[in-house]
């Protein structure tokens, strides 16, 4: 082990230097229980005082290894993943490091377990050589430095007193990644990411808390070849229903859809009374599992003059017990849409430039 001076203030240790492991055949498969699992990290890390001049109290921790070839990353017993995911705790790449949060506001004395399963590839024709670590770190970075975060100058208009405790009056405006042309639907997914629609490049991203940005699902909302007439053929509004399935607006393929664990999809609504919906836009569920969205014309080509368009009115919809019901037809523009807390009411957002309003229906 040995120390280098990181950048900024930071802080890196290096906990190795190249070396082999054992043979693709003398690879332990983990055990399947956690408690195995826990058990199975036998040498945890104890993080010091300081790293060289850099205290490591309250400091961000950040584990990386770079396996020859694959590898697996697992903290505290546990080997967190979800859908789609590249990098982190499972493998990213052929020989491509793995890097994971292992400690934030970290503590001098706070132990953490690691253990990393290899694999040498290609897995079709896995070699019986050695499994190489070509490096393995540990950089520590002052809080502030990884703050994935940047203020923004903002205001909040205040209508009335009552949003002081929602909105509270010290809150600051932050942003937190940049680039994409138009930007729809963010949602919190309860493994802790953030998943947003960029509906101009037909694409649903995830954010994580460490500041990274990759690609959730691709052709989020549309999967035809004349993709180029659309301005936004990408999916639109996101949300997710009880059991923790994303459901999706999807713009060009004119259909409400939930994405199931595995990662098939499942139409949930297309069309009412035989007609193809226009392009549907924002979407929430009540607390009894009934779906609600709105249905403009704003992701196709030509918008309200598109002659693809079957249904003679922008609606608001339901989905309930399988059946597609109308909700209301006096918008021309519905777009958000809410409950009220004691969901006696929803509240809709109508984009008419001639008649710019929210409406309240009782439900």
């Amino acid at each position: 082990m040995s120390f280098e001076p990181g950048a900024d203030g930071g802080a890196r240790l290096l906990l190795s230097s190249p070396v082999a492991g054992a043979p693709r055949g003398r690879v332990r498969k983990p055990d399947e229980t956690p408690e195995a699992r826990q058990q199975g990290c036998r040498s945890p890390l104890i993080l010091p005082q300081n790293v060289g001049n850099f205290a490591v109290s309250g400091s961000t921790v950040i584990f990386e290894i770079v396996v020859d070839d694959y590898a697996e990353v697992w903290v505290d017993g546990k080997l967190p993943f979800v859908l789609g995911q590249r990098g982190g705790s499972v493998p990213y790449g052929f020989n491509a490091p793995n890097r994971i949060i292992v400690a934030r506001d970290a503590k001098p004395g706070q132990r953490i377990r690691i253990a990393v399963f290899a694999i040498n590839g290609p897995i079709s024709t896995s070699p019986d050589n050695f499994i190489w670590v070509r490096s393995a770190t540990l950089d520590f970075y002052k809080s502030e430095r990884s703050r994935v975060a940047r203020r923004v100058s903002s205001e909040v208009v205040r209508l009335q007193r009552a949003v002081d405790s929602i909105v509270p009056l010290d809150a600051q405006l932050e942003r937190v990644a940049s680039g994409f042309p138009f930007t729809e639907g963010p949602v919190w997914a309860r493994e802790g990411y953030l998943l947003f629609s960029s509906p101009d490049l037909n694409t649903i991203f995830r954010w994580t808390p460490d500041g990274q940005v990759d690609i959730y699902r691709p052709k989020s909302g549309y999967t035809g070849t004349n993709i180029g007439e659309y301005h936004q053929a990408g999916s639109n509004g996101l949300t997710f229903d009880r059991e923790g399935r994303l459901t999706i607006c999807e713009h060009g393929n004119r259909r409400i859809t939930r994405l199931e664990k595995r990662g098939n999809l499942t139409v949930l609504a297309d069309s009412y009374e035989g007609k193809r919906f226009n392009s549907p836009n924002d979407l929430v569920y009540r607390s009894d599992g009934t779906l609600y969205f709105t249905d403009p014309p704003f992701g196709l080509p030509k918008v309200f003059d598109d002659s693809r368009k079957e249904l003679a009115f922008s609606g608001v919809f339901m989905v309930k017990d399988g059946r597609v019901a109308l909700v209301s037809k006096d918008l021309n523009g519905p777009n958000s849409l809410a409950f009220s807390p004691d969901e006696k009411f929803l509240y809709v957002g109508n984009w008419d430039m001639s008649k710019k309003s929210v409406m309240r229906y009782p439900v």
